[in-house]
């Protein structure tokens, strides 16, 4: 498995959120929780949610800037 230090980790998840449509704030916010989460081991709950926050946000079940 590769190693992704977790500022680079966060910057990327930040990017993706950011080109989806969320503010820097939110960004901000929803990358670090994410990134935290898995450095807590918590990784159902960590990055790899952003694909279904994705398609979320596509088929208008999440709402961004909320």
């Amino acid at each position: 498995m590769p190693a992704i230090l977790p500022d680079r980790l966060k910057a990327f998840a930040g990017a993706i959120l950011a080109a989806s449509g969320s503010n820097a704030r939110e960004t901000q916010i929803v990358s670090d929780h994410l990134v935290q989460a898995n450095l807590k081991g918590h990784d159902s709950h960590g990055v790899g949610m952003i694909p279904l926050y994705i398609d979320d946000r596509q088929a208008g079940l999440l709402k961004t800037n909320g």
